[in-house]
């Protein structure tokens, strides 16, 4: 196994609890081995020297997911039901819950990805209230919490999306006109505004 100057992960006893769980080591690298990176390649290795120290030093130190355990959330798997599962994902030995969209789409999604409001919680997900409670769970086991945001991915057919329903009625004077790709100035003059 490659030396570090961390804590090697299989060195931690099997029954340690999640919170303490260190952060991941990484090996330490010389000069030498970035000439071979960077000749493999064709990357300066020298600017990839000069860089390296400083990626490592962010990266050292920062919790990074391990073992990730997704969860498609929608009205038949909520917050709630997530919430009991946090001890059995812990046991498994998963880092981090990776959740599907959480935002309020369009009615009865069962994806998430089609978002109608991105400035709050699927109602049919649960409460806020419930949100934190999944969230206290998870932290209290050292478990991370990866939200799946997707910011081209928004339902247009639905009356919850408030941009769209105002890019459509104000046009390019909307205040969300910006969010969306739309070519205010078309090749056919007769489609222009």
């Amino acid at each position: 196994m490659t030396q570090t100057s961390g804590t090697m992960l299989e060195d931690l006893p099997a029954d340690l609890p999640s919170a303490d769980r260190p952060p991941i080591a990484l090996p330490d690298t010389s000069r030498s081995e970035l000439h071979e990176v960077g000749g493999l390649t064709g990357v300066d290795s020298s600017l990839v020297a000069e860089l390296l120290p400083e990626v490592e030093s962010h990266i050292r130190g920062q919790r990074l997911p391990i073992a990730t355990y997704r969860l498609q959330f929608n009205s038949s798997f909520t917050f709630r039901q997530a919430t009991e599962l946090v001890d059995y994902l812990d046991q498994l030995g998963i880092t981090d819950l990776y959740a599907s969209p959480l935002f309020q789409a369009r009615e009865g999604s069962q994806s998430g990805y089609d978002v109608a409001d991105y400035s709050k919680l699927s109602e049919e997900l649960g409460t806020r209230e419930e949100f934190d409670t999944l969230a206290t769970a998870l932290r209290q086991r050292g478990l991370g919490l990866i939200l799946d945001i997707v910011p081209n991915h928004m339902t247009t057919a639905s009356p919850r999306n408030r941009w769209w329903l105002d890019v459509l009625e104000n046009g390019a004077l909307s205040p969300y006109a910006s969010y969306f790709d739309i070519d205010w100035m078309p090749l056919k003059t007769d489609l222009a505004h």
